[in-house]
């Protein structure tokens, strides 16, 4: 668990055992995707239910459960054929999708969390009792591969580490950032401001005006003592 590799391989499963507690909280939602990010992971779903930032509590506590249960992470190579009817009788059309689209000759491997299943590359944790410092971050909106034109999802990302002191000085580490963030001192030092009629344009306010100026002839008077081109 020190190693990178190892991190991610912590990351992924806690992303299946996401998966395991979210199906076992909401059964009709359809999951979708889950790869390792920085720092973490994420799941794309589909829910009748919206999935708001008030109820990851509820599946993190659930992931706990699921986790101190430490059961086996069991890996079953099948066929494409049998992949896919599997996924047909758990009704779970994305996952479908994405074994319709892998060439045949690949390895199509299954990871069987007790009664929940899901597909991956893999590899993953042999048992659950390595999963033991993770947290479920905060929710946004996505589309099925990426594009605006298909399905909307909810994505639910979540960072996982080694172990609780890890994860406490990353928590510590965005705190601190959200001190620093620019939204917040904006507002803070009057500056600018933001407005929900135009979603991400700066209102300026005199002395944030001023300050932007300096900054730029700054920058401006580099490029020409450069020559910059």
């Amino acid at each position: 668990s020190d190693d990178k590799d190892g991190l991610d391989i912590i990351r992924h499963s806690c992303a299946h055992v996401f998966g395991h507690a979210i199906k076992q909280l909401y059964p009709d939602v359809k999951m979708v995707i889950g790869p390792v990010i920085e720092n973490g992971f994420y799941y794309d779903i589909l829910s009748k239910k919206p999935i708001s930032e008030n109820d990851l509590i509820l599946i993190e506590n659930r992931m706990r459960k699921l986790a101190k249960k430490n059961y086996s992470v069991i890996r079953e190579v099948i066929s494409k054929e049998k992949a896919i009817k599997t996924f047909q009788q758990r009704d779970e059309e994305f996952k479908v999708k994405l074994l319709e689209e892998i060439p045949s000759n690949e390895i199509i491997a299954l990871y069987h969390h007790e009664e929940y299943v899901d597909m991956c590359r893999g590899p993953h944790v042999t048992n659950t009792s390595h999963l033991k410092a993770f947290k479920l971050m905060k929710t946004s909106g996505s589309y099925w591969k990426g594009d605006s034109n298909n399905q909307p999802l909810t994505r639910v990302y979540g960072t996982a580490w080694s172990d609780e002191q890890s994860l406490k000085e990353y928590i510590h580490q965005l705190e601190e950032a959200e001190k620093r963030d620019h939204r917040i001192l904006g507002k803070k030092l009057n500056l600018f401001h933001f407005q929900e009629e135009s979603p991400g344009m700066v209102f300026w306010h005199d002395k944030g005006w001023i300050v932007f100026n300096l900054i730029k002839d700054f920058i401006t008077s580099h490029l020409r003592k450069n020559n910059y081109k």
